[in-house]
């Protein structure tokens, strides 16, 4: 039982540390590369786009 729950905990661990990596490059990214703001910001709109269109077909 020990040895499951510590490798769900170091699992944890690496998932919330690659979160913060990411979460480190995206915002160096944002603030250096106008290009990267542009491309992301036309994703998060596609994405939205997406969602509001599945939940049109959920209704």
């Amino acid at each position: 039982m020990y040895r499951s729950a510590m490798g769900f905990v170091k699992g944890l661990g690496f998932g919330v540390l690659a979160c913060v990596a990411a979460a480190a490059i995206g915002s160096y990214q944002m603030k250096k590369s106008r290009r990267f703001r542009r491309n992301a910001s036309r994703t998060m709109r596609t994405m939205d786009h997406l969602v509001d269109q599945v939940g049109h077909m959920l209704k």
